[in-house]
């Protein structure tokens, strides 16, 4: 099967995407890691026209810049060529980390009734993250993802190998797509792209 080329904000949403992608089926191929969501949005075009001759997965975050997913896709980019799966993480792709509760509970070493149970109605999982690893019994986790005192950032210093080690190795999209819509349409999308490539393969 063609290859699947790959578009994200940064390295962490590349990885969940490429995991989400061999759920569907599908094999990842070159990576874009667009450093932040300004740079993938001034590419979308780009991505558009080349999908005309290859198929393209590009996985953006919603944050606050649209009130739905759809509102924001139709914005960026009205006229999608049928190769481009673009898919929005509601609002952020750690609601999708977040949706196996009982992997995330285990590898932040908390109780799984802390790890919140609707995901996709969070307004800012990033912050709702780092708030349950700040309950972590485990003080590497602590260290890794909390960040300290007196830190202007939101985030602990190795948060996103922290988030990039969890999506390889621990977290199941095949369980999070029950707790999250976004994920959920997500996968569908990808099948159906997984399917249409095997037709025209045919």
């Amino acid at each position: 099967m063609h290859p699947v080329t790959v578009a994200a904000e940064g390295e962490t949403d590349l990885t969940i995407a490429k995991t989400v992608l061999r759920l569907a089926a599908l094999h990842p191929g070159p990576v874009i890691a667009c450093r932040g969501k300004g740079n993938l949005d001034k590419g979308l075009l780009g991505y558009n026209a080349a999908a005309k001759g290859a198929p393209w997965f590009v996985l953006r975050d919603l944050d606050n810049d649209a009130p739905c997913p759809g509102t924001l896709v139709a914005r960026l980019i009205p006229n999608r060529s049928p190769s481009l799966c673009f898919r929005i993480a509601v609002r952020a792709s750690e609601a999708w980390l977040m949706s196996d509760r009982e992997r995330m509970a285990r590898f932040l070493r908390i109780s799984e009734a802390l790890v919140p149970d609707s995901p996709d109605s969070l307004d800012d999982p990033k912050l709702e993250l780092v708030n349950l690893a700040r309950r972590s019994t485990k003080k590497t986790i602590v260290a890794a993802m909390v960040p300290r005192a007196g830190m202007a950032r939101r985030i602990g210093p190795e948060y996103e190998a922290r988030l990039i080690e969890f999506a390889l190795d621990h977290w199941r999209p095949e369980i999070g797509r029950a707790k999250s819509q976004s994920l959920d349409r997500c996968i569908r999308a990808l099948m159906r792209l997984a399917s249409e490539l095997g037709k025209s393969a045919q």
